[in-house]
């Protein structure tokens, strides 16, 4: 064999060499784990949450992400990174978010290395409830003299409200609704309107047709406020039951302002 054909020879086994070893480094730091170590199992739209991420050889690390699943405008979804971070030498980082997604957030962390490598982590869920206005559900069963349809306010305690009010003078209103299975709590504002006679009285009471009876208020006057927030085991039809019990005669007109449904899962 010729020399040249020698130093051809050589030539081309130093470059599969030196491209076999370059691989199997940017390999070692691509194939290097990156774990959401800690997230909320569920959360409150709204609430401010912490994702703790803990990486893989952060000696050779640059920049650790937090990412994101969102939709854009047409319904089209990718990841998008919503934090970022120095990697630390520590290896464990903390991103702090506000849940926004409608029923669920999805997150991953991903790392990048000095060779160009990246480690991307398994996806963590993260259940988020909200709050759905009670305005958003039609009866399928109303007495006289309710509304519920969120269109107009009312006053009570000298405060606006939009929600479910009565009118008329009728002895008790009754009001009741679908909330589904995928609901936990109910929230609002109870009281009497403002336009109730000095010295009137009502009680709201709230039940589920599977539980019964679930909350009764105290007695209602004009110039007070009673704020609930009540759990929900099986509301799949809320109940919703007013009565007044001034003397004969006396106008009063219970209402509940902003009443809410906590839900998850629904679109």
């Amino acid at each position: 064999m010729s020399r040249r054909a020698s130093a051809v020879i050589a030539a081309a086994a130093l470059l599969i060499t030196g491209f076999t070893a370059g691989a199997a480094h940017a390999a070692s730091s691509t194939s290097a784990a990156t774990w959401i170590t800690r997230a909320p199992k569920s959360v409150t739209e709204g609430a401010r949450i912490a994702v703790r991420v803990k990486i893989a050889a952060p000696q050779q690390a640059t920049r650790v992400r937090l990412q994101e699943l969102q939709q854009n405008i047409y319904g089209e979804a990718s990841w998008v990174t919503v934090r970022s971070q120095r990697a630390q030498a520590s290896a464990r980082h903390v991103f702090k978010v506000v849940a926004t997604a409608k029923n669920v957030e999805k997150y991953r962390s991903q790392v990048s290395y000095h060779d160009g490598g990246t480690a991307t982590s398994r996806v963590r869920r993260v259940t988020v409830w909200r709050w759905i206005s009670l305005t958003g559900y039609r009866a399928y069963y109303k007495t006289n003299g309710v509304d519920d349809y969120g269109y107009a306010s009312f006053s009570m305690n000298g405060n606006q409200y939009l929600g479910w009010y009565t009118f008329g003078t009728y002895p008790s209103w009754e009001a009741r609704y679908t909330p589904g299975r995928h609901c936990k709590a109910f929230r609002g504002v109870l009281g009497v309107t403002d336009s109730s006679a000095d010295g009137s009285s009502a009680i709201i009471r709230f039940g589920t047709e599977a539980q019964g009876n679930v909350y009764t208020s105290p007695t209602l006057k004009p110039g007070m406020q009673t704020k609930v927030n009540i759990p929900l085991s099986q509301p799949y039809r809320f109940i919703v039951h007013a009565d007044n019990t001034s003397a004969e005669g006396t106008a009063t007109y219970p209402a509940i302002g902003d009443p809410a449904f906590l839900c998850t899962g629904l679109d």
